[in-house]
């Protein structure tokens, strides 16, 4: 009806069968079971029944028959029975492999039915999933497993797995790469860069695995010098070329001062000095 059980009494009684020794002797534990006939409850609160005896046919067939149950009497608290929706829970036990991080979970159903005492049915939020195994993995992963019920109050479908979606990504890094040498491009070649060596910092961000892999020397400052058509002292623009897969996040130097002379006139003055 619409009542239930909710306490945990001892789940079992003690039946006695007198009669004959050779009729007696057949009877197992699956010829005979006892119940507690609650049905005519209809108000919460805590009842005793008698305990009453079903028995197999065959039973029925053994003259004489002395049945007794020990204990005749138990008492239980009764409720009234409650269905609720709940989510369902994942448990993941484990850890993703390096340089990757889990984004979502996702589970299939997102919610389940369960059925009980209402008081019990009330105080619970969530059905917890078996724990799944997520040790090294390093893609997307899809585990069926069942759902956890240590409550024998409780019940629902719990014999039917619940697939649990697991979405890794790379895990993403920030890299300071410093003391990089700024070089000169696009340069006329009848001009030679007069001007002291400059280096800066460029901030990249990109996947762990491939910053923890790459040289420092893929990232490179470049001067472009496109512009500068007659000796003098200029601004040139720097660029910063990096290694596919990754992002420029900063750079501490924007643009140098590039002094430019005559490399014929230069290497004139130089021989002469020489002599």
């Amino acid at each position: 009806g619409s009542m239930i059980s909710a306490s945990e009494n001892n789940r079992y009684v003690k039946v006695t069968l007198r009669g004959k020794r050779d009729e007696v002797s057949s009877v197992t534990n699956k010829d005979i079971s006892a119940y507690l006939d609650i049905s005519d409850i209809t108000q919460e609160g805590e009842y005793t029944f008698p305990v009453l005896i079903d028995s197999s046919p065959r039973l029925l067939l053994i003259e004489p028959l002395e049945v007794r149950v020990s204990p005749e009497k138990v008492s239980l608290k009764v409720e009234t029975r409650t269905i609720k929706y709940v989510p369902v829970e994942p448990l993941l036990s484990g850890e993703v492999a390096h340089g990757f991080e889990q984004t979502s979970i996702s589970v299939e159903p997102a919610n389940i039915k369960i059925e009980g005492p209402r008081q019990m049915i009330e105080s619970i939020t969530a059905v917890q999933t078996e724990a799944v195994n997520i040790e090294g993995i390093q893609k997307t992963t899809t585990r069926d497993v069942l759902l956890q019920n240590e409550n024998k109050l409780i019940t629902f479908d719990d014999e039917t797995p619940v697939s649990v979606t697991v979405t890794l990504a790379e895990t993403g890094m920030k890299k300071d790469i410093s003391d990089i040498q700024i070089l000169y491009y696009n340069l006329a070649d009848n001009l030679e860069v007069k001007s002291p060596v400059e280096k800066g910092t460029v901030t990249i961000e990109g996947s762990q695995l491939i910053l923890e892999k790459m040289n420092d020397k893929q990232v490179i400052l470049h001067a472009d010098c496109s512009a500068i058509t007659t000796p003098g002292t200029y601004d040139a623009p720097v660029t910063v070329s990096v290694p596919t897969d990754t992002t420029i996040i900063s750079q501490s130097v924007q643009e140098i001062k590039v002094t430019v002379v005559d490399r014929a006139t230069h290497q004139k003055k130089d021989e002469d000095s020489l002599q």
